[in-house]
C-alpha cells in the first residue's frame, strides 16, 4: 500500500516543476536571442554552459530565500559565539580580582563581594558585573592571539568547553601540579577507577580543568601568575567555617537526639 502524499512531498513536487518551469524558459529566452548565440559560437561546449547557466538561476531563485535565511541564522550564531568569546575576556580579568582579593590586595564592596562564593556567582553573571573595566582593543588582539595559537583547543568540536570559569580551588591544584610535575588531570580528578568508562571519568574536565585561555595569558602576557598570590581570605573562611560546624555540633539538642561528646577544641587561628 502506497504511502499518502504528505504536505512536505506536494512542496518537493511544486518546487521541482518551478525549477524546471525556470530552467526551461531561461534555455528558450537565451536561444532564441542572436547576441547569446553569437557569444555562444566560439565556444565548443557552448550549449552545456547555457544549460548549466539556466540550472543554477533556476537553482537559485527557487531556493535563494532558504539559503539566505540559512546564512542570517550562521551569522547570527557567529555573532553570539563571538560575544561568548568576548566575555571569557572578562572572566579572566575576574578570576585577577579573585586572586587579588583573596591575597587581601584589592578590597571591593561588600554589596558586591563579601565571601568567595561571590565571583563564582558573578561568573555566571559575568555580563552584569559591576567592577570590571570595558575590554580594550588591546585585550581583544591579545585574545585573538590566544585563539590563533596552539594552546587553543576548544574550537575544536570534540573538545568540551570550558564551563566555569572562577573555580580557584581547583585550578589552583591543577596549577601547583603542572609546577611539580605531575598529572594535573590525575591531581584533580584522583586516579581512574578500573570499572569506571574513561568518558565518565575524563568528562568532568570541562568543568574542572585550568582554561586554556588562562594558561596562555599566564605564559605570554607580561601580567604575573596570579594563581600564586597568597589566599589569606580563603584560610580565614576555611577557619570560620570549621568554627561554626563545631558551635553547631555542640549547640543543645532534643534529648532523644542528645549523644554525649567531648568537647571538640577549637580549630587553630588562620595565617594573619
Amino acid at each position: 500500500m502506497s504511502a499518502e502524499p504528505t504536505d512536505s512531498h506536494a512542496k518537493d513536487a511544486a518546487r521541482h516543476r518551478e525549477l524546471a518551469r525556470l530552467r526551461d524558459e531561461a534555455i528558450a529566452r537565451l536561444e532564441g536571442d542572436p547576441a547569446v548565440q553569437e557569444w555562444l559560437a566560439q565556444f565548443q561546449d557552448g550549449d552545456s554552459f547555457l544549460t548549466y547557466y539556466a540550472e543554477r538561476r533556476a537553482d537559485y531563485l527557487t531556493y535563494g530565500p532558504d539559503w539566505q535565511r540559512h546564512f542570517e541564522r550562521q551569522a547570527r550564531a557567529d555573532a553570539a559565539a563571538g560575544l561568548d568569546r568576548l566575555w571569557q575576556i572578562q572572566q579572566r580579568k575576574l578570576f585577577r580580582a579573585q586572586c587579588q582579593w583573596r591575597a587581601e590586595e584589592l578590597m571591593l564592596p561588600a554589596k558586591w563581594v563579601e565571601v568567595s562564593r561571590d565571583f563564582d556567582i558573578w561568573g555566571e553573571r559575568i555580563h552584569e558585573c559591576p567592577f570590571l573595566d570595558p575590554i580594550t582593543p588591546e585585550e581583544v588582539e591579545q585574545y585573538a592571539a590566544y585563539l590563533h595559537s596552539d594552546e587553543c583547543e576548544d574550537t575544536d568540536p570534540d573538545v568540551m568547553p570550558v564551563l566555569i570559569w572562577q573555580f580557584y580551588a581547583k585550578y589552583r591544584i591543577w596549577r601547583e601540579a603542572e609546577e611539580r610535575g605531575d598529572d594535573p588531570v590525575e591531581a584533580v580528578l584522583g586516579p581512574k577507577p578500573a570499572d569506571v568508562p574513561d568518558f565518565l571519568h575524563y568528562g568532568t574536565l570541562s568543568v574542572w580543568r585550568y582554561p586554556e585561555w588562562y594558561i596562555w595569558a599566564d605564559d605570554h602576557l607580561p601580567e604575573p601568575n596570579w594563581l600564586y598570590l597568597p589566599d589569606r581570605r580563603g584560610a580565614k573562611e576555611a577557619y570560620y567555617e570549621q568554627l561554626a560546624s563545631q558551635q553547631a555540633d555542640q549547640a543543645p539538642k532534643p534529648a532523644m537526639d542528645r549523644v554525649a561528646t567531648a568537647p571538640q577544641a577549637p580549630p587553630p587561628p588562620p595565617p594573619v
